[in-house]
């Protein structure tokens, strides 16, 4: 889809901005190493949150954008982490279906 591409384009400045405002007070030097490995966790993060988002998509019928204001929404309700509840409801089928229920009853409403 179009808008995705352009998401995509966005994400690495906003992940070098992100990195960058990290970095402003580090307790101990920051070393490529540190940077490459809060590079690849904020990546991992993200490639999770989108997979979670393309699944809703389909699941809920929904547009991408959608499906991410009802991920946020049920995030937010739980006071649980965004990439955490991403990767559940990609890897745990289990759970799985009690999110998707409560994301459709939040689409509902």
């Amino acid at each position: 889809m179009p808008g995705e591409h352009n998401s995509a384009v966005q994400l690495v400045p906003q992940m070098l901005a992100h990195i960058d405002s990290v970095a402003i007070l580090p307790e101990h030097a920051l070393t490529p190493y540190i940077v490459f490995a809060q590079l690849r966790t904020a990546l991992t993060s993200r490639v999770v949150v989108e997979q979670a988002k393309g699944f809703l998509r389909k699941q809920l019928e929904r547009s991408v954008e959608d499906a991410f204001v009802l991920l946020r929404r049920h995030v937010r309700t739980r006071n649980d982490h965004l990439t955490e509840v991403s990767r559940r409801l990609i890897s745990e089928p289990e759970t799985r279906q009690v999110m998707l229920a409560a994301m459709r009853r939040a689409a509902r409403d």
